[in-house]
This record gives C-alpha cells, structure tokens and sequence, in this order.
C-alpha cells in the first residue's frame, strides 16, 4: 500500500505492506511497475486519474464503484468494479 506508514497485516495467506508517501517520481513508478494488481478501495472520490498511470504500466484495476471511478474504469474491461458495502442496490 502506497503512501501509507503502518506494520505489515496479514488476511489469511495474503500480505499487506504499507509504504510511506514518496515524492520522486521514479521511485512511485518502480512500486507502480511491481505490482500485480491495482486496487482502489475509495468510499468518494471525483475525478479518479490514478488509473491512467496503472494503465501505462498495464495493471488490472479493482476499484469501488462510486465518484467518478465508472467514468473511468468500464466494468470487465479495462478494470472490475465493485459496489462499496453501503452503497445501495
């Protein structure tokens, strides 16, 4: 998790590692680069321009559908979105 600072948690077999904010933006491009996947778990957010840079680095996307996120990010096929547990039906 990038731009956080906290220990590692684990979810069962699944390990979370925070990384602090990082200004150079070569340093935030290699994290970008090793990743696997790309999750955006927002509960609002506006205009979400974070997926482009995933993109360049051709990551899958998971994120909320909520804010401006479906604008973004089409449903099965540049990404998969996901209902936030309050949102509605």
């Amino acid at each position: 998790m990038l731009g956080e600072d906290a220990p590692v948690e684990r979810v069962d077999k699944l390990e979370i590692r925070f990384v602090p904010y990082q200004e150079d933006p070569t340093t935030v491009a290699r994290y970008y680069q090793a990743a696997d996947v790309y999750v955006h778990a927002a509960r609002a957010i506006r205009r979400p321009l974070v997926f482009r840079r995933r993109w360049a680095v051709a990551h899958p996307v998971v994120a909320t559908a909520v804010g401006g996120i479906p604008e973004q990010v089409e449903d099965a096929r540049t990404g998969f979105l996901v209902r936030w547990a309050t949102q509605r039906r």
